[in-house]
């Protein structure tokens, strides 16, 4: 992921493996799937029961889809950040633009919060008129469970296809 702009989600996990937080990292870090609560760490974008945190979305996130790399990867898009004004106009920007985009979509049938948050008519509104857009654009592949191959082999086959290298 050395050419990607971008982020990964990583969940935040405290010494007895609950999960307190997610936070945004650049798609090359070494960082996992997992990582070591910290509330000190200034890139945690959600804590579960106490929402979204904007200012670090804006401050953070935003700079990380900047720039003009090979490729974006966008993880786990399609949240409550799409009710952010600047963040859903900086998507529209990046994927109206000519780099290519992958990203995997969170499912509206997914987790707990997201099953919540579809319930709320101005959430709905957005992520159907995101997901509606996405599908017309010819330069942003959504993965999700249903392709063959896992993620991994999605991402590859993706970036063979558009030329951005193994």
């Amino acid at each position: 992921m050395e050419h990607a702009g971008g982020y990964r989600t990583v969940r935040l996990l405290d010494k007895d493996g609950n999960r307190r937080g997610f936070a945004h990292i650049p798609p090359a870090s070494p960082e996992g799937i997992n990582g070591q609560w910290d509330p000190g760490r200034k890139d945690i974008f959600l804590i579960p029961g106490e929402g979204m945190r904007t200012d670090v979305l804006l401050s953070r996130t935003i700079p990380m889809i900047e720039g003009k790399p090979r490729f974006f990867l966008l993880d786990e898009i399609g949240g409550k950040e799409l009710l952010i004004p600047a963040f859903y106009h900086r998507l529209e920007e990046l994927f109206a633009g000519e780099i290519p985009c992958i990203g995997v979509l969170k499912d509206p049938d997914g987790s707990e919060g997201i099953r919540r948050w579809m319930q709320e008519e101005s959430f709905r509104q957005a992520y159907d008129r995101f997901t509606s857009w996405l599908r017309k654009n010819p330069y942003v592949q959504i993965t999700d469970g249903s392709q063959p191959g896992g993620y991994q082999q999605q991402i590859l086959r993706w970036k063979i296809k558009n030329g951005v290298g193994r």
